[in-house]
């Protein structure tokens, strides 16, 4: 059935989809992609809150795997993978009639491992573990999946997890086969590949081009949702990280290897498994000695300690504490290189399958140790950014990542599919695709669509920009941005989202705010008050200010009465000294224009579009950055914005002003 004829108003979606409201912008979106599907191509497609993309591309998926063309759809949020494949395509099948079978499938780590759950039940101890065993333990007679998203699990019960779930590279599906349930993990990919419509979210997607094609079934049409984030993903995909606590983790787990100690034990391989024992312990020591010289890098001579450095060819030509560095770089190097050579003669000395497949899994980590040494520390590409930094916990690691995604996402991704549409609510700036197709690396094929969100924006939603505020950086500001908060969550009872761009802003604002608290309203931050899913529920139950840093600028969604009032304290620009911010501006003739305020734009996008989830609401952001008027480039940053109504005010007015906005309704 064509996306015309389903969409109809006699069609199969108005008679049986309770509820069904015909969308133009959604007809127009479906009908790009159907055409896209039919003649092969690439879409970057924007559509706006509220158009109801994923029922847009969802008509045409099942259409084009009824005729045995399989799709796969990417999202970047494991919830909207299931929202996808537990509620909107049930519901569409149940409509069409289709029966196009449906799979969704997950990085290893979210299902879990029935083998490890057996030695788990074993050895469980403590309060924690007995909790998380009880969890299971119904469950695990019950599940057909095996999907940790069927669990509620606590925030601080997913370091538990790890211990049970399917995570571990050296699992073998062979061995679960023999313990009852089978593989769940083995299962979830063997029901992908004989699905017409495989849901996967962005990590397994590129995860999958990383590795040419080995985790996911061929696919002649991809659909990637959520396309905004994909680069963020694929940095972490194509990119290298050596970091000294996982290095030794890695290195013990191949001395403590059962393939290892059971062989000392065996005069017939005992030899190359004492090698293997005596190289990890001379690759310990050189590891302490890498990242004690790495660690100087962050101490410059007369000032203090930094938290992260970039490593440029300037800093390798004549920086004097860069020949340490890269000594020790190979010599541990030269050691890894030993542990390989020991661990293969010791394979060929023969031994339990199972334990020399463990011990070549932990081998797999170790080449990648040794590929974040040589990129980052002796080889680099010219297109390689590379940094040091120190995490809160004063763990030190080194970061290799390419300066531009858009070429292996060509090959990788698009060139491996007949048809590939991108589709996010925020892709175009000021009406221009150019940031988008750039980064996506299809320039020269990409067709462009922009479908405007159905929402009346003028008419429900308010922006509000403050006339006399300080600006960021100087000493009033944060004074100010405390006033209007406090003022506006008192009008309103509560029902403020306020959105930083850094965890001191937000903790600074929660201290002054705390008054509020004798009010009767609560004041949740993030980092503080729980996690996200326990902040949000908090949040919806009312009389409440919620402070949030990046996470809470998209993917919160909060209808109707529960927000009134989004309060952005700044404009979302990177931070100019970050290390990738840096490398991926240099290739810009102008850095700013070309890339940093594309990306404030889409940032700033995602945090308005938190007020607005439905026809039914209204509501104000109050836009604590007045750059955004004073500024020659706010304009493009306004233009980027839904078409709201935008009212310049004091500091005294506007919470009066919100009030009498919000009292419309």
């Amino acid at each position: 059935m064509t996306v015309e004829a389903t969409f109809a108003k006699d069609g199969p979606l108005a008679r049986s989809v309770v509820g069904y409201e015909d969308r133009a912008e959604q007809r127009e979106l479906a009908a790009a992609i159907e055409r896209t599907f039919a003649e092969g191509g690439t879409l970057v497609a924007e559509a706006g809150t509220g158009v109801g993309k994923s029922l847009a591309y969802a008509i045409p998926a099942l259409a084009s795997a009824s005729s045995g063309e399989r799709v796969v759809i990417s999202t970047h949020t494991l919830p909207l993978q299931d929202q996808l494949t537990r509620k909107d395509f049930p519901a569409l099948q149940a409509a069409l009639g289709s029966d196009v079978p449906i799979a969704v499938l997950k990085g290893r780590s979210n299902y879990l491992c029935p083998r490890r759950w057996q030695i788990f039940r074993g050895a469980a101890t403590t309060r924690e573990e007995a909790r998380l065993l009880c969890k299971t333990l119904v469950w695990r007679t019950s599940t057909e999946s095996g999907d940790r998203a069927e669990l509620n699990l606590m925030s601080g019960e997913g370091e538990l997890w790890s211990r049970i779930s399917a995570n571990d590279e050296s699992c073998d599906q062979r061995r679960c086969k023999r313990t009852p349930g089978g593989c769940y993990l083995q299962r979830a990919r063997d029901a992908a590949v004989q699905a017409g419509i495989v849901v996967v979210n962005h990590a397994l997607l590129l995860q999958d081009a990383r590795m040419r094609g080995a985790l996911l079934p061929e696919a002649e049409h991809l659909v990637i949702d959520e396309a905004h984030r994909l680069e963020d993903v694929a940095t972490g995909a194509f990119g290298l990280e050596l970091s000294e606590p996982h290095l030794r983790r890695d290195l013990q787990r191949v001395a403590h290897s059962v393939a290892v100690t059971s062989a000392l034990r065996d005069p017939a391989r005992s030899d190359p498994a004492e090698r293997c024992r005596l190289e990890v312990e001379r690759a310990l020591e050189r590891t302490g000695e890498v990242f004690a010289a790495l660690g100087a890098l962050l101490v410059p001579v007369g000032a203090p300690p930094e938290d992260r450095v970039r490593i440029t060819a300037g800093l390798r030509a004549s920086d004097e504490r860069w020949l340490p560095v890269e000594l020790a770089g190979e010599r541990l190097a030269d050691a890894i290189a030993g542990i390989a050579f020991a661990s293969e003669r010791l394979s060929r000395a023969g031994g339990d399958e199972d334990e020399l497949a463990e011990l070549q899994n932990a081998m797999g980590e170790l080449a990648g140790a040794r590929a974040a040494i040589t990129r980052g520390l002796h080889d680099p590409r010219s297109s390689d950014i590379v940094w040091l930094d120190r995490d809160s916990d004063g763990a030190l690691a080194l970061h290799v990542a390419q300066s531009h995604l858009g070429g292996v996402l060509r090959r990788a991704v698009v060139d491996a599919h007949r048809s590939t549409v991108f589709t996010s609510a925020t892709l175009a700036v000021a009406g221009s695709f150019d940031f988008a197709v750039d980064r996506f690396g299809v320039s020269d094929i990409a067709e462009t669509l922009a479908v405007g969100s159905p929402f009346d924006h003028r008419r429900q939603a308010l922006l509000i920009v403050p006339a006399d505020i300080a600006l960021p950086g100087e000493e009033r500001f944060l004074d100010d941005a405390a006033r209007i908060v406090d003022d506006v969550a008192r009008a309103l009872d509560g029902r403020t989202l306020v959105l930083f761009t850094s965890h001191a802003t937000l903790r600074d604002a929660a201290t002054r705010l705390a008054s509020l608290e004798s009010e009767g309203l609560a004041v949740l931050t993030q980092g503080v008050d729980g996690s996200r899913r326990a902040l949000l529920e908090r949040f919806a139950q009312g009389k409440a200010v919620l402070l949030g840093t990046q996470s809470f600028w998209e993917g919160v969604d909060l209808p109707g009465d529960i927000l009134r009032c989004v309060v952005i304290a700044r404009l979302p620009f990177s931070v100019p000294d970050d290390p990738l911010v840096q490398g991926r501006a240099e290739r810009y003739d102008d850095p700013f224009v070309e890339f940093q305020l594309p990306q404030a734009a889409l940032r700033l996008r995602q945090g308005f579009g938190r007020l607005i989830r439905s026809k039914a609401d209204y509501g104000a952001v109050v836009l604590l950055d007045r750059r955004v008027v004073t500024k020659e480039y706010g304009e493009v940053l306004l233009a980027s914005l839904p078409d709201a109504r935008t009212e310049h005010l004091p500091l005294d007015r506007i919470a009066a002003r919100v009030t009498a906005w919000c009292d419309r309704g």
